[in-house]
């Protein structure tokens, strides 16, 4: 009990301080003690438990399982919200581990599998669907046995037409980068912009989600994506896609409620609401006017009843509502099965069921921001004073997101930064001295993607490091060994900068 009140105290410290000024309010910490002492006891004893419990869940929709609705690993998955997180990962990564595939007769471990991928024909202007780089890995990689994927070495060697790289480990996560950087767009019909996105209101604008508009011949490329997920999960990866919660609540079995549409539909939320809120008298207003009918998330008109002209009554107003909910709901679960079938083929996905959307989303996407302090631990600076390296950190810290995943590009061939202290597994971030005759000013960082090493010039002030880390990792995105940026002299070619350290 001591141990639960010190943490007690330690994180509400005003709280816990106020509450022992009177009786009542001391019954209410202990309340607490109790609540976090009980915590922390379940966690304990899961840990050792995990292994013997059936998690096993059918693949159909938000939660709808096989096992009886009281079997143990309905109800541990039902308290996931207050399992540790690092109960999750390790259990996860023990299983990870015991699911790698092995060489048999029928397969070598140790043969990888060569990827192609030609970036100058997925960039020019027009572009089709099979010229993007998710198409040309699809082809490839689409034949290839899930078992192929399950290893512990990285399952391809990417070579980009072209470009002079050799792949140690930064190609491979350019691939998966740009293959989601493509999925992202509207390059490809898989996903397309929320309505939110689209008219510029409502929350998380940013999102794309999967087509409600499902063609039979896109079942292999959803579940390809699914695959892509599972091998990020396997080699540390982040796919950096921007999906909706309705995706990451599939993938866990959670349970859809109104805030999911609304992160994908303000509008129709709204009307929501106003149904839901609304007193009787005014009800009948809102129906007027109003068919069994609505919008699909590509702007689509959907029947909800098998006579969508008909006019909304009052009295069916109940049924309209959970009709609507259940549509947008259900829109996108038959690409969302697939998706889910090609992950559960490379990762264990049963144990993903005790992951929270929002944890799943982490451990796929990674975080949107930069996390600069995480960085900082996990970084060697070879030299320069304090005050050099302060500069350095700072510019960082000042950059928007877009920036800093430009920087993450430029340094490691990845957006988005491991979630923890050993997601870096012992590749820590070095930053050397560049030593090269001439005016260190005028010279521009370079970097090794494979080996996630930056090799700076010890540049005289702040604003002539900003300017010239900003032009690399804005300018220098390709594998070139033409001198673009291996830190010469900027060519004309860059955009002018003054290097005089004034504003």
């Amino acid at each position: 009990m001591a141990s639960a009140g010190a943490i007690c105290w330690l994180v509400f410290p005003k709280l816990s301080l106020l509450l022992m000024k009177e009786e009542k309010c001391r019954t209410v910490l202990v309340a607490m003690q109790l609540r976090i002492e009980c915590i922390r006891r379940f966690n304990s004893l899961l840990t050792s438990a995990l292994p013997a419990i059936n998690l096993q869940h059918s693949a159909t929709p938000f939660g709808s399982i096989l096992q009886s609705r009281n079997s143990l690993g309905r109800r541990v998955c039902r308290y996931k919200h207050i399992i540790f997180m690092d109960i999750k990962r390790n259990f996860f990564n023990r299983l990870l581990k015991g699911t790698i595939t092995t060489s048999t007769g029928d397969y070598n471990t140790e043969s990888v599998i060569s990827l192609k991928l030609n970036r100058w024909l997925s960039t020019q202007s027009i572009t089709t669907p099979a010229d993007t780089i998710f198409a040309q890995a699809f082809k490839q990689l689409s034949t290839v046995k899930s078992a192929a994927l399950r290893t512990k070495q990285r399952p391809w060697q990417v070579t980009f037409e072209g470009e002079a790289a050799e792949d140690a480990g930064g190609p491979f996560r350019s691939s998966i980068m740009l293959m989601c950087d493509d999925l992202m767009s509207e390059k490809l019909p898989l996903f397309i912009p929320s309505p939110n996105q689209r008219s510029g209101t409502g929350l998380q604008r940013h999102n794309y989600i999967v087509s409600p508009d499902f063609h039979l011949e896109w079942a292999d490329h959803y579940e390809f994506i699914g695959k892509l997920f599972g091998v990020g999960l396997r080699q540390g990866t982040s796919c950096p896609v921007s999906l909706p919660s309705i995706v990451w609540k599939y993938l866990t079995s959670g349970t859809p409620n109104k805030d999911d549409i609304a992160f994908v539909d303000g509008s129709t939320a709204s009307v929501l609401e106003c149904f839901e809120k609304c007193s009787s008298d005014k009800l009948q207003q809102l129906c007027d006017g109003m068919k069994w009918s609505t919008h699909a998330s590509d702007g689509k008109v959907i029947p909800l009843s098998e006579n969508p002209e008909a006019d909304l009554q009052v009295r069916d107003a109940s049924k309209f509502l959970q009709r609507l909910k259940s549509y947008r709901w259900n829109e996108a679960t038959l690409a969302l099965s697939f998706i889910f079938r090609g992950l559960h083929s490379v990762v264990p996905s049963d144990v993903l069921q005790l992951y929270t959307w929002r944890e799943l989303e982490l451990e796929i996407c990674g975080r949107h921001f930069m996390d600069v302090e995480l960085l900082k631990r996990n970084t060697i600076f070879e030299f320069g004073d304090k005050r050099f390296q302060d500069w350095f950190w700072g510019i960082l810290k000042r950059m928007d997101g877009k920036s800093q995943a430009q920087f993450l590009r430029f340094v490691w061939a990845r957006d988005r930064l491991p979630l923890t202290d050993e997601g870096f597994n012992d590749c820590k971030f070095r930053v050397t001295e560049m030593r090269r005759r001439g005016m260190m000013d005028r010279c521009l960082p370079e970097a090794a993607t494979c080996s996630f090493n930056m090799t700076l010039p010890r540049y005289s002030s702040e604003v002539i490091m900003e300017k010239q880390i900003r032009i690399a990792i804005e300018n220098c995105s390709e594998y070139d060994l033409d001198g673009a940026a291996r830190g010469v002299i900027i060519s004309e070619s860059l955009p002018n900068a003054d290097l005089s350290g004034e504003d």
